[in-house]
C-alpha cells in the first residue's frame, strides 16, 4: 500500500490508513530486530515450583497448535531476518511518505543472522540425494 501512495500521492486517504498500519508493525519491534509473531502468554506453566510474577510473554503461534506437545508448550519464536528486513522496509517506507527520520537497520545489523564457521553434512546430504534420485531412475 506504501507502493501505492508513493506512485500516486494524490490517495490522500492512505495515508491514516498506513500510519495505523505502521504503529501495528512496531509493535513487533524488539530492539532493533523485528518479530512478527504476538507477545502472549506461554501455553503453559513449565517451571516446577512458583511461577514468575509477572509471567514473561512468549512468541508463539495462535491459531494453531504444533503437532509435539512439548514444541506446542515451549514455543518462543526468535526474531529472524525477514521479520526484521520487513519491520526495515515499513521504516523506510514510514519515512519517505511521513518525512520522518527514523533510524534504519544497517547491513551490519542483519551480519548477526549469518552463521559462521557452520559444519554440515553436505557430503552426507549429496549422498543422500544421489540415492534417491538413483531410486527414480
Amino acid at each position: 500500500m506504501s507502493e501505492i501512495y508513493i506512485t500516486d500521492t494524490t490517495l490522500a486517504l492512505l495515508k491514516p490508513t498506513l500510519l495505523e498500519a505502521f504503529n501495528e508493525i512496531q509493535s513487533f519491534r524488539q530492539g532493533e530486530r523485528f518479530n512478527f509473531w504476538k507477545a502472549l502468554p506461554p501455553q503453559r506453566d513449565l517451571r516446577i515450583g512458583k511461577e514468575p510474577n509477572p509471567i514473561s510473554r512468549v512468541r508463539r503461534p495462535t491459531n494453531f497448535k504444533l503437532k509435539s506437545r512439548f514444541i506446542n508448550n515451549t514455543s518462543n519464536v526468535a526474531e529472524d531476518a525477514d521479520d526484521t528486513s520487513l519491520g526495515n522496509l515499513a521504516s523506510f517506507y514510514h519515512n519517505k511518505i511521513f518525512a520522518d527520520t527514523l533510524n534504519l537497520i544497517s547491513s551490519a545489523g542483519y551480519d548477526k543472522y549469518i552463521d559462521l564457521n557452520r559444519k554440515t553434512e553436505i557430503g552426507s546430504i549429496s549422498f543422500f540425494m544421489e540415492c534417491q534420485i538413483q531410486e527414480l531412475f
